[in-house]
């Protein structure tokens, strides 16, 4: 069905001249793709089989790495990083998979391939857990889990476009195919990275950075719904992302006011 809806996409001898030059690049790098040699083809189809395990050891790295940024502000050791690290990757693919299928009732040939917003719900809990654990600041690990949970969502999110899925739908004009859903949310991620990152390592953060990330996803996502494709849990305009979207704004929206109401009653201890 898909490919039925694009090949009327760009009838030719119409429209503007840039128009046209555009569309003939696209037929041009569309032709070099189907004459690729034996050889690419083989590893770009290697890549796709083998795409979640080669995105899971790649969040199992980066996560790894960023983790034991905190080595001495948490007390975190290598083995420690390396674990939590690992079960990140685990449970995270797990509650994003299951959610997807109880989307579904559990129907295999229905679910999505996962859903993300699993991983964005239970992921802080883990690391709560941990920090109660090990004695460790929870709204510090708070904090670093958020950016360790968006390194999920961007290899999520690659993996998406490699698979062909969480596309937009067609465009109503005749520059662009599809709305760049997946490429919004990637650029949101990184403008999420480069904005409190840097904050959260230099100690200017006070656990308030996971509850704003569930309300701005939520919000961004919310909104991306709208103009995604969707084929399993559809009712009329709204998907079940939209609940979930909604569900991750109000957590975080109450997650956060729970922050500075404590802050807050600290900073009067402190005064008297």
């Amino acid at each position: 069905m898909r490919n039925e809806t694009k090949n009327n996409r760009h009838p030719t001898g119409k429209g503007s001249a840039l128009h046209n030059e555009v569309f003939a690049c696209c037929l041009f790098l569309r032709q070099s793709l189907c004459t690729c040699s034996a050889k690419e083809n083989m590893i770009y189809a290697w890549f796709v089989k083998h795409n979640l395990a080669i995105f899971a050891l790649l969040i199992f790295v980066v996560n790894t790495f960023w983790v034991l940024k905190f080595e001495k502000k948490l007390k975190i050791k290598l083995h420690e990083g390396i674990i939590i690290s690992l079960v990140h990757v685990v449970l995270g693919w797990t509650c994003m998979k299951l959610l997807a299928l109880i989307e579904v009732g559990f129907n295999f040939e229905k679910a999505a391939n996962m859903r993300l917003f699993g991983a964005v719900f239970v992921l802080p809990i883990l690391y709560y857990l941990w920090a109660k654990k090990t004695d460790k600041d929870i709204h510090l690990t708070s904090d670093m889990s958020a950016i360790c949970v968006i390194f999920g969502a961007i290899s999520g999110r690659l993996n998406c476009m490699t698979q062909g899925c969480c596309q937009g739908i067609l465009f109503p004009f005749d520059f662009c195919e599809r709305w760049p859903l997946r490429e919004t949310e990637l650029v949101f991620y990184f403008l999420f990275i480069i904005i409190f990152a840097g904050r959260i390592l230099k100690g200017k953060t006070n656990g308030e950075v996971y509850p704003v990330y569930m309300i701005s996803y939520g919000i961004i996502r919310f909104v991306c719904e709208f103009f995604r494709e969707e084929f399993t849990t559809q009712v009329g305009v709204l998907h079940l992302a939209h609940i979930w979207a909604v569900l991750s704004v109000i957590i975080g929206l109450i997650w956060l006011w729970y922050i500075k109401t404590e802050q807050s009653k600290n900073r009067r201890h402190a005064t008297k």
